[in-house]
């Protein structure tokens, strides 16, 4: 039958059929890359409970699986290194997982940086790492002073994880040189293994700013030359800057007065801190003893030189003592300052008889004409007026 409507409805009804198929066909592409994606990457469907993959042995330096899913960290590294501190301290594998996930979300939702993440998950599980993070929010150098032997936390401490130890003094020494407390700094950062530290460039860093602050040069160039040398990714902010810190130190000399500027340098810090303790006026009184050094060594110099130029001087009028007695009026070198000469003599000059003659002071006239000419060339013409009439006055009178 021809009929326009009914053929208009069969092909509607075919390209609706069409367009089902394509997308039926499009899921089952979707589906088929989706299933070869998880093959390739080794993580094939399974049907395994999350408690049969908790109860698996692993060893427990290894990141959970779970932990793995659920909070995958930017760096795997800095994340086994944590499991390795708390597996340390005997945490299950179960809470090894979820201190994990906290880790990750103390960078990715809270922001912080991986060291600042890192005390804050061992505070979690640890109480003498909560009481040095509050005493650091309340105040530094109290914070400090709990790495002191005589602290009632020093023994707990002391006990932890040697890894978990150099974290945790990277981490407050960090805090410490930011404040320009470099006093405390160097005791919190002195007894650390860098090597260590969940961050080793870190700890190199911040413990070579306090050396150089506090003008320990040894130290300084061995911190600075060990992160140079670090193995691995190492910020280019720490690199530069040691490389800056390095160059610092090549025109020092101690005794100088780069060593007594350096000094002085920390004895502003300490004022503009408000320290007037003795560790302030110890440092006072080093840089006048520095200073008094180096002027009694320029007054030392200055005299040297004095005492070397006097005995030339005394050598150059011997000299020419001598060759004055021998030649006459001949002269020897000038002095160098006013002063009086040693040299001397007896004064006798030879006597010239002059007796009085018609000759004397007569030229022939030949010879007085071309002297005149001579003494009139460069004179005005009114004075050679007034010499040749001297002159012939001379003549007439003569």
């Amino acid at each position: 039958i021809d009929c326009p409507e009914c053929s208009h409805s069969m092909q509607a009804q075919r390209a609706q059929r069409s367009k089902v198929a394509i997308f039926w066909i499009w899921l089952a592409v979707c589906g088929t890359f989706f299933l070869l994606a998880n093959t390739v990457h080794g993580e094939p469907a399974s049907s395994k409970s999350t408690d049969e993959k908790v109860g698996q042995e692993k060893p427990a330096t290894d990141l959970p699986d779970e932990a793995a899913d659920r909070a995958p960290l930017s760096d795997d590294l800095f994340a086994r290194s944590f499991q390795q501190h708390l597996s340390e301290l005997g945490v299950s594998l179960q809470d090894l997982s979820d201190h994990t996930v906290k880790l990750d979300e103390f960078i990715t939702v809270d922001h912080l940086d991986q060291l600042d993440a890192y005390v804050m998950g061992m505070a979690l599980h640890l109480p003498v790492v909560d009481r040095v993070l509050q005493a650091s929010e309340d105040d530094l150098q109290t914070a400090g002073a709990l790495f002191d032997p005589d602290s009632e936390i020093y023994d707990a401490m002391r006990s932890m994880p040697s890894g978990l130890d150099a974290s945790l003094r990277t981490w407050l020494g960090r805090r410490l040189v930011q404040s320009r407390l470099f006093d405390e700094a160097i005791p919190v950062l002195a007894e650390m293994a860098p090597d260590k530290s969940v961050l080793p460039a870190e700890a190199l860093f911040y413990r070579a700013s306090a050396y150089q602050a506090m003008v320990q040069k040894d130290e300084a160039v061995k911190d600075l030359r060990d992160l140079l040398r670090l193995e691995g990714e190492v910020p280019r902010r720490f690199k530069q800057t040691a490389k800056m810190m390095l160059a610092d130190w090549k025109p020092y000399k101690e005794g100088s007065l780069d060593e007594v500027s350096r000094l002085m340098g920390d004895v502003r810090r300490r004022l503009s801190m408000g320290r007037g303790d003795q560790p302030t006026q110890d440092q006072e009184q080093k840089v006048i003893d520095k200073l008094t050094e180096l002027i009694e060594k320029m007054e030392e110099q200055q005299q040297k030189q004095q005492q070397q130029q006097q005995q030339q001087q005394q050598s150059d009028q011997s000299k020419g003592g001598k060759s004055g007695g021998s030649q006459g009026n001949q002269q020897g070198n000038p002095m160098q300052d006013s002063q009086i000469a040693d040299a001397s003599g007896n004064g006798d000059v030879d006597r010239k008889r002059i007796e009085d003659s018609d000759a004397w002071g007569n030229l022939p006239p030949a010879q007085r004409q071309q002297a005149l000419q001579k003494m009139g060339q460069d004179m005005p013409s009114h004075y050679r007026e007034v010499i040749e009439a001297y002159f012939r006055k001379l003549a007439t009178d003569g």
